[in-house]
Parts: structure tokens; C-alpha cells; sequence
């Protein structure tokens, strides 16, 4: 794939507080970069910097080669969609979407022609002569990315730009965004803290932590196979469960796992691990639960009982764990289950294996 933007050991501090750390990063043609992160991670200071609005510290942002590090933000082809959507409230939609094109000195042919094209194409012909302050949230979003559009500049950068949107219309915009992102094969970079944005949007994923990247790739990769355990217990609706363990001689090793080879339910039962190792030879994980037995290839729960099990055993390590079920278990029942898949970290975090039984 071409790449279309490139970030090479990107700086950027205030003061004495480093927001971006030697951060780099590849951005190819016509892809929906998604950069997700927790907030003060330094997400929307990359945009800002990307586009001009704030200087660089150190380091270089390249535009298919060309280093646009220096040049003004009308001089670098990106167009930015804030999070606040950034509307002149004097204006009618019509005037907000053509204001670009009228700073760029194009023929009052030429703005109509492009405005009421880049209307249809998102669906706000009918509002085009109404004052912005009267539209929707949802319509005034759609007014923002067409004033972005109707530039057709090079990359598209938005600020969590669906925010502000009650969570119905935001599922919908969501959808809408993506189907114009593939329609027209822009490369978009999108910015937000949401995951289900991000793994309903994105081709590729980066995790933002103190101020560079964590991991990169899918949201399913993310998911199934984290680099490390800071992103296997941020990413995903429910943080991977983790416990200490050995590995092939190893100490310190952490096993992580995730719920979703079980059948979710409402209902949640939890216990408290009391030791967990890794044989060498078959691979299982072995895991004791309270007074129960250890299970071979998975855990076993007996006499479950509304207070935590917390029974100190010789060289057992104590950890929290929960399982979700799909039938509801009287309390003092028995159950199992088994672990398809896990990941092994070292002592320091860092995936060491993915392991499938």
C-alpha cells in the first residue's frame, strides 16, 4: 500500500511535558485510521499539529514524501473536522460549506456546482439556506464534514466529530461516515476515545499511550492478540483477565485471557484465583479457585459462597477473576469451563505467545 502520510519521531512538549514522544507512524492511501486512546493521551494534539494549528518540537510530518513540517495550514492539503464542529453561526449551511471555496478565489459557478453536489452526497440539500444555529446535531456534523469535503484535500482529520450526538443518531452517523469514507477513497484519520467507533470504523487501529504508539493493526487484533497487557485491559467492552504464572522455566509471567469464549449473560459470578501456572510440555493452564479442585485445561468452582475466597496457599498467587454464563447458578453449585485461547506476557507486559488449546 502507498503510504500517504508519515510521522518520523515526532515531538511535541508544553513546557516540560512531553504530549508526543518520539512518535511515528504510517498512514497509507484511502484507509480510515482510527487513533484511539484514553483522554490527555496526546490524540488531539497529533491532529492539531498534523494540520498546522500548533507547531512541531522536533521531527518531521511527510505528505507523500514531502516534508510539510513548516508550511502554514493553507498550504498542506488537510482538512480538520472539530469535535465542536466550528460553524460560523452567522452563516447559512450553504455559506459555511462554500466559505473555503470562496477563500481559494473559485468562480460562483464552480461553489455552487461543488456545495450542492457534496450536499446530495450527504443528505442536507433540504437545509442548505437555513441558519446553522437552527439545525439538528446530526445535521450540523454533516455540515462540518462537508465544508471538509468540498476542499477535497488530500487527508481528512476529525476530532471526535460525533460526540455531541445522542447515542441513536451517533450508530447511524457512524454507518454514514464509513459508507462516505469508501465512496470517495479519501485516507481519513479519525480521533476518538469511543471503541465501538473504533472498531465499527477503522481499517487499522493505533492505541495512543503517553504519547506514542502502543499497538497498531485490526480491532480484532487488538482484541484477540494485545502487545502488550496495558492494551489487552484497555481494549474491548469487558479488560482482559490476567493472573501470574510460569512459563517454560520463566518467573513472573503473566497469563491473560478474555471472557469471550463464554456464553455472556446478565448474570456474573466471580471468585478468586488462588494459583495458576503454565505446564511446559501440554500447555494447559491450570487454576485453582477457592477450595475447588484444579481442572485440567480450564478452571473449576466449588461451593460457591456470597463472601470472597481469599485462603492463602503455599507459593498460590491471588488474583480476581469473573466469568460470564448464559444460565443462571444457585449459589453452592458446581462449574467449569475451559480456555480456548490465551496470551502469555513476560514480567514486563509484553505479549510473549498466544497460545490456542
Amino acid at each position: 500500500m502507498n503510504v500517504k502520510m508519515q510521522y518520523v519521531n515526532v515531538y511535541k512538549y508544553y513546557r516540560n511535558t512531553k504530549v508526543l514522544n518520539k512518535f511515528n507512524l504510517e498512514i497509507y492511501d484511502g484507509e480510515f485510521l482510527v487513533i484511539l486512546g484514553p483522554s490527555g493521551t496526546g490524540k488531539t494534539t497529533l491532529l492539531r499539529v498534523t494540520a498546522g494549528i500548533e507547531d512541531l518540537t522536533a521531527g518531521k510530518i511527510l505528505m507523500e514524501g514531502r516534508d510539510i513540517s513548516k508550511n502554514p495550514p493553507n498550504k498542506r492539503d488537510i482538512a480538520m473536522v472539530f469535535q465542536n464542529y466550528a460553524l460560523y453561526p452567522n452563516m447559512t449551511a450553504f455559506q459555511n460549506i462554500a466559505f473555503p471555496l470562496k477563500m481559494a478565489k473559485k468562480s460562483k459557478g464552480e461553489i455552487k456546482r461543488k456545495v450542492e453536489e457534496i450536499a446530495e452526497t450527504l443528505k442536507i440539500a433540504e437545509v442548505l439556506q437555513k441558519n446553522v444555529t437552527l439545525l439538528s446535531g446530526g445535521q450540523k456534523q454533516r455540515v462540518a464534514l462537508a465544508r471538509a469535503l468540498v476542499r477535497d484535500p488530500k487527508i481528512f482529520l476529525l476530532d471526535e466529530p460525533l460526540s455531541n450526538l445522542d447515542a441513536r443518531v451517533r450508530v447511524v452517523a457512524r454507518s454514514e461516515l464509513k459508507k462516505i469514507q469508501k465512496e470517495l477513497g479519501h485516507t481519513f484519520v479519525y480521533v476518538t476515545h469511543d471503541q465501538s467507533e473504533a472498531g465499527s470504523l477503522a481499517d487499522r487501529v493505533a492505541v495512543l499511550r503517553n504519547g506514542g504508539i502502543e499497538q497498531i493493526g485490526t480491532y480484532e487484533e487488538l482484541l484477540n492478540e494485545p502487545k502488550s497487557t496495558w492494551v489487552g485491559d484497555f481494549i474491548g467492552d469487558y479488560p482482559m483477565n490476567f493472573t501470574s504464572g510460569e512459563y517454560v522455566g520463566r518467573s513472573g509471567t503473566i497469563i491473560g485471557f478474555r471472557d469471550s469464549w463464554v456464553n455472556m449473560d446478565s448474570d456474573t459470578l466471580t471468585g478468586t484465583v488462588q494459583l495458576c501456572t503454565l505446564g511446559e510440555d501440554t500447555y494447559h493452564v491450570q487454576c485453582r479457585l477457592g477450595n475447588a479442585a484444579v481442572a485440567e485445561g480450564g478452571f473449576s468452582l466449588d461451593d460457591i459462597d456470597e463472601s470472597e475466597m481469599t485462603q492463602p496457599t503455599n507459593n498460590f498467587v491471588k488474583s480476581s477473576v469473573s466469568i460470564r454464563v448464559s444460565e443462571k447458578y444457585n449459589i453452592g453449585a458446581r462449574i467449569k469451563f475451559g480456555l480456548s485461547k490465551y496470551n502469555v506476557y513476560d514480567s514486563n507486559g509484553n505479549l510473549i505467545e498466544t497460545v490456542k488449546n
